[in-house]
């Protein structure tokens, strides 16, 4: 895999990009509940496949069946696809999360 200095930034971009950096901002309030925009935040830098490989699962998974210890995990996983989504990765083809998957997989031995 490329170092960490290439990173994601955008998703239509086919030679290795520019670091991006993903908030972790929360997604839109549930009707009722406020959302504390003080909350610090952090820079979190991804390789484009690993995004897409995320974005893939988090998009597909059934949240109630993934195993949690407290509600606040649910919430930040749906976060995160919230951010994922806004640097592209729901424009990906099908071809892209694919070679993505196969990038990420590469050399793992498992």
């Amino acid at each position: 895999m490329p170092s960490p200095e290439l990173a994601v930034s955008a998703f239509n971009q086919a030679a290795a990009p520019p670091p991006h950096e993903v908030s972790t901002a929360r997604a839109a309030p549930v009707e009722g509940k406020g959302v504390n925009e003080d909350l610090p935040k952090v820079a979190l830098e991804l390789w484009r496949a690993d995004a897409l490989v995320l974005f893939d699962w988090l998009q597909d998974v059934d949240l109630n069946a993934v195993p949690i210890n407290h509600p606040a995990q649910k919430q930040a996983l749906v976060d995160l696809l919230t951010r994922l989504e806004e640097t592209g990765a729901a424009e990906a083809s099908h071809d892209e999360i694919e070679a993505a998957k196969a990038e990420v997989s590469r050399d793992m031995g498992w």
